[in-house]
């Protein structure tokens, strides 16, 4: 599973500009930001099923993605935002004869995203992955604590039920 703590930041121009314009700078800093990455191309992406609640401590989101490769898994963690990213590939070989009678189980790239109404203690985020669904945990942050600045994390395993910890680290990880 690949983690990525990223930040976008944005500061208003000259008066002399109008909204849309505004907006589109936006939106074209955060695209560029995640330029390398097919996952923001293609009409056919789907989003799993997700839970979000908050509790007194922290933010708990928990999606079903059952099927699919923690290695096909991103998460991209925002200081307003989680974006997860990935793609359920078919385990079977089917040729133009084959009949379906039904066909609900959605392969190929997905995407879900998540507004988060509090700033994340990033160093203690966890995602654990496991009987196909990813939960993952985002304390919120204290006013004045360190390590909710924008930082790049990188995550380590931890143990056998495929748990990742971020850690403030430089740079793009993947486990």
């Amino acid at each position: 599973m690949r983690v990525r703590f990223l930040s976008v930041s944005y500061r208003f121009g000259s008066s002399s500009m109008g909204l849309d314009r505004r907006y589109q700078e936006l939106r074209e800093a955060m695209v560029s930001a995640a330029q390398g990455f097919a996952y923001l191309h293609g009409a056919s992406d789907w989003r799993p099923p997700m839970d979000v609640h908050e509790t007194d401590d922290a933010i708990v989101v928990k999606l079903e993605v059952a099927g699919v490769q923690e290695d096909d898994i991103e998460l991209s963690l925002y200081p307003n935002a989680l974006v997860v990213h990935g793609i359920r590939r078919d385990d079977a070989e089917h040729s133009e004869v084959d009949c379906f009678h039904a066909a609900q189980v959605r392969y190929g790239l997905f995407h879900a995203d998540v507004a988060l109404p509090a700033p994340i203690q990033q160093e203690d985020v966890t995602a654990t992955y496991r009987d196909g669904f990813l939960r993952i945990r985002l304390p919120k942050a204290t006013p004045g604590a360190p390590g909710n600045s924008g930082e790049r994390s990188r995550p380590s395993s931890e143990g056998a039920d495929s748990s990742v910890r971020w850690q403030a680290h430089a740079g793009v990880a993947s486990s």
